[in-house]
């Protein structure tokens, strides 16, 4: 695979300073975006992709159709741990000796569920309760143990906190806490250009799933994640760069639809329980 390949078939595109990366992956959505940026102190990665043989060819033209090599890259950012998202990241810190950022609350869940040798013992309590038989855990436990085969190799994370600021494109970003698709997850926002990268929160396809139970250790994600996305609307935000599908402009309107579609199925489960 070579770098013209890449900008022929739509796999390396661009918006603004930002290049997109579109990664293959063997789940529902078949695609995720990988974002390389250069920052202050060399180039940035957000999110990775899952790590198959494929990611790594379409990672390694890019760099190449970018002009830059591993050496120039400095830090990969996560916007939450999921697979899709930082499956590459072991890997890229192996070939560029870089560190790793994970959100903090993330980081727990990386090392409770993913990093483990106890997933069925750690996941069975919460399981128990809802009902679950042993069975369906076991099956849960069994899925999460293939699936993290495009993870390896692990990577040595760090924490990534809400409020740390990038230098993107020469404009700086701030890192928001949004969470409710993972209870830490992250977003970035640029004031001075308007772009807001908002992870798997928001895209402009479909709605993605809320929280990734029983991970998480949010009492009420549901309102705190339409909280948090209403606080968006008070941000100059005017290109969307989403985790997944195609950038967009509209994020007010979208954010209105999660809102609605939340509204209609508790209020569904709410009149099937009281039938």
């Amino acid at each position: 695979m070579n770098s013209e390949q890449l900008w022929d078939k739509g796999w390396l595109q661009k918006q603004g300073d930002i290049y997109i990366l579109k990664m293959f992956m063997p789940f529902p959505l078949k695609e995720n975006n990988c974002f390389l940026a250069e920052s202050d102190n060399g180039w940035v990665v957000i999110d990775t992709g899952v790590n198959l043989e494929q990611s790594r060819a379409v990672f390694t033209a890019a760099l190449d159709a970018v002009g830059i090599s591993f050496k120039q890259l400095s830090a990969v950012y996560l916007t939450h741990y999921h697979h899709d998202h930082s499956g590459l990241a072991g890997w890229l810190q192996q070939k560029a000796d870089i560190p790793v950022y994970l959100p903090q609350p993330d980081l727990l869940t990386w090392e409770d569920f993913i990093d483990t040798n106890s997933y069925l013992d750690r996941a069975w309590t919460k399981c128990e309760l809802a009902g679950w038989p042993r069975e369906f855990a076991q099956e849960l436990a069994d899925n999460i143990k293939q699936i993290n085969v495009m993870l390896e190799p692990y990577p040595d994370l760090s924490p990534l906190l809400a409020g740390k600021q990038l230098v993107l494109g020469g404009h700086p970003y701030e890192a928001i806490l949004l969470p409710g698709h993972s209870d830490g997850h992250l977003v970035f926002h640029s004031p001075a250009t308007g772009f807001f990268f908002s992870g798997d929160n928001v895209v402009d396809h479909t709605i993605l799933h809320l929280t990734d139970w029983p991970h998480t250790r949010l009492d009420n994600p549901c309102d705190n994640h339409l909280a948090a996305l209403q606080g968006l609307k008070n941000l100059h935000i005017n290109c969307v760069l989403p985790g997944h599908g195609r950038v967009f402009a509209d994020l007010s309107t979208k954010i209105d639809l999660i809102a609605a579609h939340h509204r209609n199925r508790k209020t569904t489960v709410y009149n099937a329980l009281h039938s």
